[in-house]
């Protein structure tokens, strides 16, 4: 599966990368580290960042994130680094952000605890091993980094600063809403029979989604007449949807 980092400027300045670094501690405590102004490989970096802007971390530039599905680059201009490293981080690794000034390296965020063995992964929001095989995304109310990863994870979905999604959750890549005004919640799953098209967060692993409670009503509706068809279609499904 696809492995990916997202960078968020969430200043109202432009940002030099030059001054920012990203460390892996793997459990065996090997490190390994990038500075997010590289443009190596295939990567397509500037070193600036621009207010509101992102910069992805990403494995190999031929995942699906940068495929036509999702960013579409490079008919869209994505700005990304290359980081082949990063098929070394596991879920029981720890990630650290710093950034250099006059004094050295400053954490400014961090996910996990270097030197600290969780077992398989570390617990995010009150889901076991949330840092494996999901897909995190800081919530819209985070507005800096935070180097107490315990009180970064939480215990359960309202205290934790992040939201768990399932493996190879693409769709947030690309773009981080940090105004709540932003953010319109709704089912993004268009099998759902409460699909909101306009939607652009919903949360998979609550069970926002709903869905028919069989599919016998679908395929009897052949048979009505086309005239009546898309008015009988919107009221069964809206009576057999699981609440």
């Amino acid at each position: 599966s696809d492995r990916y980092i997202e960078i968020y400027n969430g200043s109202n300045i432009m940002i030099d990368l030059a001054s920012y670094s990203l460390k892996i501690t793997r459990n065996d405590s090997s490190e390994y580290s990038i500075q997010l102004n590289d443009n190596s490989n295939n990567s397509n970096n500037s070193g600036i960042l621009d207010s509101g802007n992102i910069l992805l971390i990403i494995r190999n530039d031929s995942g699906e994130l940068l495929d036509f599905d999702y960013l579409n680059y490079p008919y869209n201009d994505v700005q990304f680094i290359e980081w082949r490293d990063l098929s070394k981080l596991t879920g029981d690794d720890a990630l650290e952000l710093f950034k250099t000034d006059l004094t050295g390296n400053q954490l400014i965020d961090i996910i996990g605890v270097p030197g600290e063995d969780p077992g398989n992964a570390w617990e995010v929001a009150g889901i076991e091993e949330g840092t494996k095989n999901h897909t995190l995304v800081r919530k819209s109310s985070i507005f800096q980094g935070n180097i107490n990863w315990e009180s970064s994870a939480g215990s359960n979905i309202d205290d934790s600063e992040w939201w768990v999604h399932p493996n190879n959750t693409y769709y947030f890549g690309g773009y981080h809403y940090q105004n709540n005004n932003d953010i319109l919640y709704g089912c993004m799953d268009d099998n759902a029979c409460n699909y909101l098209f306009e939607a652009n967060t919903d949360f998979d692993l609550y069970s926002i989604c709903e869905y028919l409670l069989n599919f016998l009503f679908i395929s009897l509706l052949v048979l009505i007449h086309q005239q009546y068809f898309q008015s009988f279609v919107y009221y069964l499904l809206y009576l057999n949807c699981v609440l």
